[in-house]
């Protein structure tokens, strides 16, 4: 009696393992479309064994099994392809965030599709000075010579506000993207919390682990997340961002922003749990990068990770002009391109005004023979002394206001009253048909000028283009290239953790056949017990 009663106690143990199995695979089906899902599997072994006495021959004891015991329901992921994805959705998200940028870039400037074109602009303004050395005295020649200069600020302010709105966009979208990163460490240690409660009495928490799993994966297309099990040894994931901790122990240490100086309201990530944005004063703050202008950020550097890197070398801590250092704008998108655009307005405008208006020596006559007033087409609007001449300080670096910059810049107010146009001084003689001084200065724009590299305003600026062009090109090759990568990383994780419905049938079929096997098993036990409790004695039966 006591084996059968063994043996019926084996039989339900196998019932209630593919009970389970069944389960699992129904688990496994119903999350096939599930995003972030890893397949699950029943792991199963024979239970503990009953020592019956000696074998009937040969040494050792008699053992009978007890059946089957379900260990643990497994989620068949591998951790080095969650490596291998995460680092390269970082980089894919980086390179994507450079190539929108520059086809940005691209529409802003304008060259490509726009009508309205600087390298245009650039070609009437030599057009219209070649006219002046032809008939220095027309009135159409003057008008037109003073209506390119007017085309071209308005242009070039044109393209230095759309960069400067698109900087904005960027920096709304740095504000954003940690709000994003804080949001989904906080719910990962809220996961943190739920696995070890689910954990600590046994049970399996797989997919509150997928869920963890998914927004670790949608955080390492944000920042350079590490992730690291927790030294506690209770399920914790612990999150490093850029080297720093930034989830430990289920401690979180928030993002926060500091402006990154007092004059542009751009901001930078920092460790800060304060709400408002930090004053630039604030040095107290730990940066999450350090230093953007200093880092490798080449191609071959595994320092291009990230969204919000890519967001922060793409605007930049400042808006570029021609007074910067290199140093001040290494690394960054925009402010580099703003300095170029910068350098070039501020060649062309000094090259005019230098020799329409020299600071020192004889000025030239215009039409009406006047001469001696410091009257330039391009002024610095924060230096009017009222009479509509402008004082002629030096630039100083130090100085934003005495700077010849875009910003600063607008056309003399001399030439835009009724008939201003006769006062442009052209001729050092007060002869109004000698063209010397204009023959000297569209020499001087063509055989370049000692600023742009001596090359002319115009190459100079094609130049600046095709480096863009260059550079988006270059990123949207990086962006593609690790955009395929990406894909098959995952691919290659989907192969293992993915749910294969064919594969998922096969098992079904597997459990269905132990689960009948088992109950026929409990059907024939039963029948015996029932015979021998029931019809053993009885006459007849």
């Amino acid at each position: 009696m006591a084996s059968t009663m063994s043996s019926l106690f084996i039989s339900i143990t196998g019932l209630q393992a593919a009970q389970s199995g069944l389960a699992n695979v129904s688990h496994n089906i119903s999350n096939t479309e599930t995003e972030g899902y890893t397949r699950q599997q029943v792991i199963q072994s024979f239970s503990k064994q009953t020592n019956e006495g000696n074998q009937g021959c040969g040494p050792g004891l008699l053992q009978i099994g007890l059946g089957v015991d379900v260990n643990t329901i497994r989620q068949i992921r591998n951790r080095y392809y969650d490596v291998s994805y995460r680092n390269q959705n970082s980089v894919t998200n980086y390179y994507s965030t450079k190539y929108t940028t520059g086809v940005e870039m691209e529409s802003i400037v304008g060259e490509l599709e726009s009508d309205y074109k600087l390298q245009s602009v650039l070609e009437d303004m030599w057009d219209a000075m070649n006219e002046l050395t032809i008939h220095p005295e027309g009135i159409e020649t003057r008008a037109e010579f003073l209506e390119t200069c007017i085309t071209f600020l308005n242009k070039v302010k044109d393209i230095h506000t759309n960069l400067y709105n698109y900087q904005m966009k960027l920096n709304d979208k740095v504000y954003g993207t940690v709000e994003d990163i804080n949001d989904m460490v906080a719910k990962v240690a809220e996961y943190n919390e739920l696995i070890y409660a689910a954990e600590v009495n046994g049970n399996t928490a797989n997919d509150y682990r997928d869920q963890r799993n998914l927004l670790i994966d949608k955080l390492s297309g944000l920042a350079d997340i590490t992730v690291k099990e927790s030294i506690l040894g209770n399920g914790y994931k612990d999150l490093l961002i850029n080297g720093q901790e930034l989830l430990v122990n289920n401690y979180q240490q928030k993002i926060g922003l500091r402006y990154t100086s007092g004059d542009y309201p751009f901001v930078e990530p920092v460790f800060s749990s304060n709400e408002d944005v930090l004053p630039v004063s604030n040095t107290t703050a730990r940066r999450v990068y350090r230093d953007l202008t200093k880092e490798d950020l080449s191609a071959e550097s595994d320092a291009t990770v990230g969204t919000l890197k890519a967001l922060l070398v793409s605007r930049g801590e400042v808006i570029g002009n021609y007074a910067m250092s290199d140093e001040e704008i290494n690394n960054y998108l925009i402010p580099e391109f703003q300095k170029k655009l910068d350098t070039m307005v501020h060649s062309v405008v000094t090259l005019i005004n230098d020799n329409l208006a020299p600071i020192e020596g004889e000025q030239p006559y215009d039409l009406y023979g006047n001469h001696g007033e410091n009257e330039e087409v391009f002024v610095r609007r924060n230096f009017d002394n009222g009479y509509g001449r402008y004082d002629g300080k030096e630039e100083d670096p130090d100085d934003f206001a005495s700077l010849y910059t875009i910003d600063n810049l607008e056309i003399n107010p001399v030439y835009l009253q009724s008939s201003g146009y006769n006062y442009l001084a052209f001729s050092p003689s007060g002869d109004i048909g000698d063209t010397s001084l204009l023959n000297k200065l569209t020499q001087l724009w063509k055989t370049g000028m000692e600023e742009l590299g001596n090359v002319s305003a115009d190459t100079y600026y094609k130049n600046m283009i095709t480096e863009v062009g260059i550079e988006v090109n270059e990123a949207k090759l990086l962006y593609e290239t690790e955009n395929n990568m990406l894909d098959v990383v995952q691919n290659t994780r989907l192969s293992m953790s993915g749910v294969s419905l064919d594969e998922e049938l096969s098992t079904m079929l597997k459990y269905q056949h132990a689960y009948n096997a088992a109950a026929k098993m409990i059907n024939i036990i039963d029948s015996m017990i029932d015979k021998v409790v029931n019809g053993t004695g009885r006459v007849g039966l």
